[in-house]
């Protein structure tokens, strides 16, 4: 186990050493700092909104929740199956759509 961590931790530092990772930390870590600063102000974003309530119009069959026929439909049907967890559907909107964020900031480092 500790071979493993010093492998990782090596390839860390020469990582490290190219100034476009660090930019990709960067901006990364910025992201996160600056989406908590709105999270823990409990700003609610009108698209955060919509999508979570497609998301539960879909797993309730159209009884809660409400449908907009111009929003895209990937990412409520990202968020249905979440709605089904005991938690406010609305951190856990952000929760997904935070993780998807970096997860796509990751994918356009490596792509490039």
């Amino acid at each position: 186990m500790k071979t493993n961590n010093i492998l990782l931790i090596s390839k860390l530092k020469e990582k490290a050493k190219n100034k476009e990772f660090v930019y990709f930390i960067f901006v990364i870590v910025a992201y996160a700092f600056l989406k908590s600063i709105v999270y823990l102000n409990g700003l609610v974003f009108f698209d955060e909104g919509v999508y979570v309530g497609i998301a539960k119009y879909f797993i309730s069959g159209g009884s809660i929740g409400y449908f907009e026929t111009l929003r895209p439909l990937l990412l409520p049907l990202i968020l249905a199956p979440f709605q089904l967890i005991p938690y406010d559907s609305l951190i856990v909107g952000r929760i997904v759509g935070f993780v998807l964020t970096v997860a796509g900031i990751i994918i356009v480092y490596y792509a490039s």
